[in-house]
C-alpha cells in the first residue's frame, strides 16, 4: 500500500477513480454515500469536511486526492478526535 500512496502522491492528477476508492476503504473505512460517479467518506476528526470523489472521465479530480491525502496524514499522526 505504501507504493501505490507514493505513486498517488507524486501525481494526483492521473488518479484512477477506481483505483482510490479502494484506498480510502483501505484508510476510511465504508463511505456514506455510494454510487457509480461518485463516493463520500468520513474524515476522521469531526472538524474536517467529508472527503467526496467524482468519476470524471474515470479520474479523481487533483484536489478532491490532495483531501484524501490531508486525512490520511492526520490519521497516521493520530490527530484523530473519537466522537
Amino acid at each position: 500500500m505504501a507504493r501505490v500512496l507514493a505513486r498517488i502522491r507524486e501525481n494526483p492528477r492521473s488518479v484512477r477513480f477506481w483505483g482510490l476508492y479502494k484506498v480510502c476503504d483501505n484508510f476510511l473505512g465504508e463511505p456514506r454515500r455510494r454510487g457509480m460517479r461518485h463516493r463520500a467518506y468520513k474524515t476522521p476528526s469531526p472538524g474536517d469536511p467529508r472527503v467526496n470523489f467524482h468519476n470524471y472521465r474515470r479520474k479523481a479530480k487533483a484536489y478532491q486526492v490532495k483531501q484524501l491525502f490531508k486525512a490520511i496524514d492526520r490519521l497516521e499522526a493520530g490527530d484523530v478526535v473519537e466522537e
